[in-house]
């Protein structure tokens, strides 16, 4: 059985909008008039139990059925022109409505579980642009030029750019979020969803309020797989686990109610995030950059780690991270460690554009500093007496720091911000080939004054004060400037 609406009951003028109203439930013809025909159109519930109802329209709807114990089945739907469909009464009170437009819509249902749907869009015409595709529910809300759903398959994709809005509780550097917000995903090459991963492909963009990740390969595994036959409708997906390929860069902005409080800048080859267990990777070569107020920031931020609000009146800090190998950690945790060639600049800047630059000559200024090492960790610590952070930093392998009054180097070093300590340690005697043995501590009272050289196993020094307690160490004092790392 065959029906063109456009004609169903009475002539229709040519361009005429015809609109059904369907029950999902139900599975009877009511006797409206032909312009508001009414079918069972049960589609979307495999189990036929949904309170679901849809208004459709369009200017050309065909519609096919089928007898199955004597009773009609929706088996194929056609609508041309202007196609809508809009859900009037969801399955489950409170449920974001479903809404679907096109310039054309194709649905074929050999069965009740194995409908495929395919939305086509309005293509651009020398007067007006071309007009997306558009699928929009539960809050999620997918458009392209054409958007194709296979049930059976258990597959939605698209063959072309696209763009992706849905509702999130954590933010991109998986932090949680006071209230749910929208992320945009935005895509030049093509989108495929199986219910377990969506994985976008070229120019991939993902942005959050005032965070913005790029990136040419981008999968989102979810941490229940979703089945597009039997949905569950108060399911709403979770991310699990994202991986970003061939190349990302994260940008993000922090403001309070005085205005902008931080500035942050990452960039590597890949990245994976477990946003189930804070679990991070990112394959180098890369570098991360912040910029923010407060002297009780951590000097090395990570990642998705919280931080207290500070204030203007801290001044703005500067920090530059380059690595070569990786960058791992767990976000919630507060830890990160960045692996191979690490080299680490830190110090106070004038402006958001500031930049501290170690290779110029006094580039450090009186208050930065500079280190290098084979691996370095850091971890943020809750402060006993205020709500704010601190870092403790172990560098490991050929560490070397230098500031303007100071250099220091041993196979191991640690710093405790809050107690504004560092701790160097040379290598085990008893190991070989785990590089020097003793530490080094070169300082002055001022720039250019008489200098200090320190060697020990192991030696504590407070920057601030100039301070320093040596085990088992030799000192003497020379005239000249502090020797520099290479040379320089």
């Amino acid at each position: 059985m065959q029906t063109d609406l456009r004609t169903a009951g009475t002539a229709v003028a040519p361009g005429t909008r015809t609109v059904i109203l369907a029950q999902f439930r139900e599975q009877r013809t009511d006797r409206s008039p032909p312009e508001e025909a009414a079918l069972p159109l049960d589609f979307l519930a495999a189990d036929g139990e949904s309170a679901q109802r849809v208004q459709v329209s369009g200017k050309l709807l065909r519609v096919q059925m089928r007898l199955r114990q004597r009773k009609p089945e929706l088996t194929e739907v056609i609508i041309d022109g202007e196609a809508r469909l809009t859900e009037i009464a969801t399955s489950q009170p409170g449920e974001l409505p479903l809404r679907v437009e096109g310039e054309s819509l194709h649905l074929v249902r050999p069965s009740p579980t194995e409908a495929t749907v395919v939305v086509n869009g309005l293509p651009p015409s020398e007067d007006r642009p071309a007009v997306p595709a558009l699928i929009e529910g539960r809050g999620l809300t997918l458009s392209g030029d054409v958007i194709h759903l296979d049930q059976g398959q258990n597959r939605l994709w698209i063959d072309g750019p696209g763009t992706m809005r849905l509702l999130a509780d954590r933010d991109l550097q998986n932090r949680p979020l006071a209230a749910p917000q929208p992320v945009v995903v935005t895509w030049r090459g093509r989108m495929n969803f199986d219910g377990s991963q969506a994985v976008f492909d070229q120019a991939v963009e993902a942005a959050l309020d005032q965070q913005l990740l790029e990136t040419e390969s981008l999968e989102v595994q979810l941490a229940q797989p979703v089945d597009f036959a039997r949905p569950k409708q108060d399911q709403r997906p979770e991310v699990g686990r994202v991986f970003c390929r061939q190349g990302v860069t994260m940008t993000s902005r922090t403001y309070d109610a005085t205005g902008l409080v931080s500035r942050e800048q990452m960039q590597a080859a890949d990245l994976t995030l477990d946003q189930t267990t804070g679990k991070l990777f990112a394959s180098g070569p890369g570098w991360l950059k912040q910029i923010r107020f407060g002297a009780q920031a951590a000097p090395i931020g990570l990642p998705g780690a919280a931080n207290a609000p500070q204030t203007a009146s801290d001044g703005l800090n500067y920090l530059h991270v380059q690595f070569q190998r990786g960058m791992s950690g767990n976000t919630r945790a507060g830890q990160m460690t960045f692996a191979d060639q690490v080299r680490a600049v830190y110090g106070p800047v004038e402006s958001w554009d500031g930049v501290i630059d170690p290779d110029a000559p006094g580039g450090l200024g009186e208050r930065g500093f500079e280190m290098t090492c084979d691996a370095l960790t850091v971890t943020q610590m809750p402060r006993p007496d205020i709500d704010a952070n601190y870092a403790e930093m172990l560098a490991e392998g050929n560490a070397f720091i230098e500031g303007t009054t100071f250099t220091a180097a041993g196979q191991r070093l640690t710093y405790d911000q809050f107690k504004d300590l560092l701790v160097l340690e040379g290598a085990d005697p008893a190991t070989p080939g785990t590089g020097r043995s003793l530490a080094e501590l070169t300082f002055q009272q001022r720039p250019g004054g008489p200098r200090s050289n320190l060697t020990a196993a192991r030696m504590q020094y407070w920057p601030a004060s100039n301070r320093y307690k040596l085990d088992g160490a030799r000192e003497f004092f020379n005239q000249g400037a502090l020797p520099r790392r290479g040379g320089r």
